[in-house]
């Protein structure tokens, strides 16, 4: 099904910091739902140093019409002073998932 979902990507340091962002974007209706891939390993090069460090990747579920508002509010929640944040457009999701995504969202947020 084509549709007007997209996925954001960011990433933490602190699974504990994950779950409260998504707690909040969650229950603020700027995302359906939040996925925690724990054990990720980022190697980056920040302020000159090459880093490898340990982090938890988030994928969030939200509307199209809500992104740039989602990406504002989750940079204002995110304990990184430059977080990794990406929207990523699916070409197809089922139907009911979609139609979910949209319920919940609908409560408050889309027009």
């Amino acid at each position: 099904m084509k549709t007007s979902l997209t996925l954001l990507l960011t990433s933490f340091s602190a699974e504990a910091d994950a779950i409260a962002v998504i707690r909040s974007l969650v229950e603020e209706h700027w995302v359906a739902c939040g996925t925690i891939l724990p054990k990720a390993t980022s190697i980056y090069c920040w302020q000159g140093k090459l880093n490898e460090v340990q982090e938890c990747m988030v994928l969030l579920k939200t509307s199209h019409h809500l992104i740039e508002a989602c990406m504002k509010r989750l940079k204002e929640l995110h304990p990184y002073s430059v977080p990794e944040i990406m929207s990523i457009e699916p070409t197809s999701v089922d139907s009911n998932y979609a139609q979910w995504v949209k319920d919940v969202l609908c409560a408050t947020m889309l027009p």
